[in-house]
């Protein structure tokens, strides 16, 4: 029961199974430095200049507004690169040109590129 692949075609798909280990691996990195920013966060609370000066903790609290800014930035792509498949095909619908939307019940996706088409006005001599 624990080895069933939750789509048909990963159990044969390597290529997917690699992508999908990837993509999750830089999700665990990401999630895993806001966390350090939240540490970060946390030990302002814990932050005495009398006592400690010029350690790594004032040097790491000296920098916390690059910090904040840095997880701020990396939790909106996050957000956007989450969304970004379901605008996509709403837009690819939209414009009736199903052809072009990003599948589940395909094993590959197919994109057409302008510049690699032989027929485009651009690409004739």
């Amino acid at each position: 029961m624990y080895s069933m692949p939750p789509y048909p075609y990963l159990a044969t798909d390597y290529g997917t199974q690699l992508s999908l280990f990837t993509h999750h691996m830089w999700i665990g990195g990401f999630s895993y430095s806001w966390c350090c920013c939240a540490c970060g966060i946390f030990m302002v609370r814990d932050y005495d200049p009398t006592t400690r000066y010029n350690d790594l903790l004032d040097r790491v609290l000296r920098h916390r507004d690059c910090n904040h800014i840095t997880s701020q930035l990396g939790m909106y792509i996050f957000r956007i690169h989450s969304f970004g498949l379901y605008i996509h095909n709403d837009t690819m619908s939209a414009l009736g040109r199903p052809q072009d939307m990003f599948s589940r019940y395909r094993n590959t996706i197919t994109t057409r590129l302008r510049s690699m088409d032989t027929k485009h006005p651009c690409c004739s001599a």
